[in-house]
């Protein structure tokens, strides 16, 4: 360390000097030739890489420049080549200066004079000049102090290992951007600015500037003591600045070289953990080709079974579904037929229901007549009740004295016996009929009174029941009066079938009544029996037409019940009418399996069994009403749909072996369980199944593991469980 700090301090010594020698000579005008000898490329070329030297270059120009331009614009007869510093001069303004000013402001000849040296020229650009130079002084010790730095690093770093040093080097990277090339040495321009030092760095520079500052004044002898001092302090804070740099780059060098150690041991471990790995995976690959070789020869023996199987049941099934399909064409001709029928009566509905918008506003006008009537008819109502009340008590009186006092005449009523009549004379009898006389318009108004009571659509009551009224309606005029608005559809195809059947069980009568409603404003509305009217209607127009000759006279005379509205439900008509209509339609109808003579006692107790073993082993899925929901079943209609199936007929085997599939109850239920459990396996099998019905449902029927109710396809599959699921496993392959 001490030879190098021998070799370094003349070294920077000299750079110094230079610096402020040169900024003498520069103010003075002089050109750069002041360097020393020592070092002089290097320095020289760095103090003029600065920009603050080429500053001062130019201010420097500038002042001569402009020291010229002051004395060429001054008067003519000055003269600007004298030499003598303390010539004054006088300077005319121009007229545009002139102008500007105020009048109060000018001169009595209207012109200014400004007197400006030569020396103040000077003294102006050499002060600007001198800051320039300070500058780039200011960056040459900058310099300085990173070359320092950079070779006392060089210098420490000796006893290193080149790998290491180099590394140790390139950390520090504090070297300034210089290539030399023999003697010639040029700075690369730079456009970043240097290094920041340390602490102590910069206080030596700023004691250096200081002293550049102080060495104007002071002696020549003092000045190159202090710069000596000065350049000793900088020298020694590089030093110290490089040694606790190196020591730490070092201590990060050892530390990574251990973790590099530390990562080639794990790699080498690793490597041998991976090569047993790899071993023992080619082993049990191995191990497993062999065996996969073994499965591979035993499936091919299976496969070939299978497809044979398969190619069987493939045969069979092709005949099954040609049957089907010639089943279904059948069907679909049926379909298309009663399409067309449909069409048919779509067009015949609505013709009719222009009819009866026609007669809907017929009646609207027959309705306000009868309203007004109605409001008069109630009027008398009361006076024809005690009317007749007041004749019954007359007959009464008159009976008794009848039976009483046959002798004595009634003259008050006017009425004798044949005995008592005879015995009267002739001004007496003539009193007597003048009395019966008087009392006949009487009668008359009471016969009005009653034809006022008489319904003008349904006629006279038969019986008032407080809450309905009985009347006896011809056919017609039921006809006429329209369905009610919630009703369901009317189907003129089921009312001819009706009156097909009616034809031949017309000695029976008319069995059943017809429902009507009344509103307040005694609007009618047919709630039950619209078929069996259209079942009427249908017969007349036959009858009409002559195309039959069925006696239709018991169609004149059809019972009637009507349903009058409250008072006090003015405002809620169709609350009134729905709560009747659901009373009439609770009676629920009779199947056809419990029709006499259309299913025999045997069938009936074989499907009576097997559904009743079904419904005691699964009683959450069976519901009391027949409108139940998807999954849960009814026991009616489950014994319908068995029996509508036909599944009861079919048989096994030929000739004198042939026997009925179910002949008991125990072998329908049995059978039933196979479908169920066939079902259930193809919708847990099957989400594009599961999807048909809501999860509430799947959730259900398979918690309870009843899937009868989902749909009803199984009635009509008489395959066994097996042969289901091979159809299954057929048709996922």
């Amino acid at each position: 360390m001490g030879k190098f700090q021998k070799l370094q301090f003349p070294l920077f010594f000299s750079i110094f000097t230079c610096i402020l020698q040169g900024a003498k000579l520069i103010t003075k005008g002089e050109a750069l030739t002041f360097i020393s000898p020592l070092k002089k490329n290097s320095v020289e070329s760095q103090f003029q890489w600065s920009p603050k030297y080429f500053h001062a270059c130019e201010l420097r120009k500038g002042t001569i420049a402009r020291t010229d331009l002051v004395l060429r614009s001054s008067d003519g007869d000055t003269d600007t080549t004298g030499a003598d510093s303390g010539s004054t001069l006088q300077k005319t303004t121009s007229a545009k200066n002139k102008s500007e000013k105020e009048p109060t402001d000018s001169s009595p000849s209207g012109s200014a004079d400004k007197v400006i040296s030569r020396k103040d020229v000077e003294d102006d650009s050499n002060n600007e000049l001198l800051e320039s130079i300070v500058g780039a002084a200011f960056d040459a010790t900058k310099w300085a102090f990173s070359e320092l730095r950079w070779r006392s690093a060089e210098a420490l770093t000796a006893s290193l290992p080149t790998e290491k040093r180099e590394e140790v080097l390139m950390r520090l990277s504090d070297r300034p951007n210089i290539e030399s090339s023999g003697s010639n040495i040029t700075a690369t321009a730079q456009t970043d600015a240097v290094e920041r030092g340390s602490v102590q760095e910069e206080i030596s520079a700023a004691l250096a500037k200081q002293a550049e500052i102080n060495s104007q004044e002071k002696a020549e002898w003092v000045r190159e003591k202090e710069n000596i001092e000065v350049a000793k302090q900088m020298e020694q804070a590089a030093n110290e600045r490089v040694k606790s740099e190196l020591a730490i780059q070092q201590q990060r060098l050892e530390s990574e070289m251990a973790k590099v150690d530390e990562l080639k041991v794990n790699i080498s471990k690793e490597k041998a953990i991976a090569a047993a790995d790899a071993e023992a995976s080619t082993q049990h690959l191995q191990q497993q080709e062999a065996q996969l070789s073994k499965e591979k020869d035993e499936v091919d023996k299976l496969s070939v079974q299978k497809e044979l199987q398969n190619l069987e049941e493939i045969v069979s099934l092709t005949e099954k579904r040609e049957k089907q399909q010639k089943q279904l064409k059948v069907v679909e001709d049926n379909l298309r037929e009663e399409m067309k029928k449909e069409k048919a009566l779509i067009a015949e509905v609505a013709s009719t229901r222009e009819k009866r918008e026609q007669q809907q506003a017929e009646l609207k006008i027959v309705e306000e007549d009868l309203r007004e009537r109605i409001k008069s008819i109630d009027e008398n109502k009361s006076k024809i009740s005690q009317m007749k009340e007041e004749e019954q008590k007359i007959e009464i009186s008159q009976v008794a004295t009848e039976a009483s006092t046959e002798s004595t005449p009634d003259k008050e009523s006017g009425y004798y016996s044949p005995k008592q009549y005879r015995n009267l004379s002739t001004e007496e009898k003539g009193a007597i009929k003048e009395k019966r006389a008087a009392k006949k318009p009487l009668a008359r108004n009471e016969d009005k009174s009653d034809e006022s009571s008489i319904h003008p659509v349904l006629g006279p009551v038969v019986s008032e029941l407080g809450y309905k009224r009985i009347h006896l309606v011809s056919s017609g005029k039921l006809g006429t009066i329209p369905i009610w608005k919630k009703q369901r559809n009317y189907n003129h195809s089921r009312a001819k079938a009706m009156a097909a059947d009616k034809k031949k069980s017309m000695h029976l009568g008319f069995p059943g009544i017809i429902c009507l409603h009344e509103d307040v404003d005694g609007k009618l509305s047919v709630l039950d029996g619209q078929h069996r009217v259209g079942m009427m209607l249908n017969m007349l127009e036959n009858k009409n037409a002559k195309e039959d000759s069925v006696d239709t006279t018991l169609f004149e005379k059809v019972l009637v019940e009507v349903y009058s509205q409250p008072q006090a439900q003015v405002g809620d008509v169709d609350s009134h009418a729905e709560k009747v209509f659901s009373e009439i339609n609770k009676a629920e109808p009779i199947k056809l399996v419990d029709m006499p003579g259309v299913a025999s006692a045997a069938d009936r107790r074989v499907i009576t069994e097997a559904v009743a073993g079904l419904k005691n082993q699964y009683p959450k899925m069976f519901s009391t009403s027949q409108r139940c929901r998807v999954p849960n079943v009814n026991v009616d209609n489950m014994r319908n749909h068995i029996f509508g199936a036909n599944i009861l007929n079919k048989t096994i085997g030929e000739g004198k072996e042939k026997e009925k599939m179910f002949d008991g109850g125990k072998k329908l239920n049995d059978w039933l369980q196979i479908q169920n459990a066939a079902l259930g396996e193809l919708y847990e099998n099957s989400e594009e199944r599961q999807s048909f019905v809501s999860e509430r449902a799947w959730k259900k029927a398979s918690e309870n593991h009843f899937y009868l109710g989902l749909e009803s396809s199984w009635l009509y599959n008489l395959n066994t469980l097996e042969q289901n699921r091979t159809e299954q496993n057929r048709n996922n392959r």
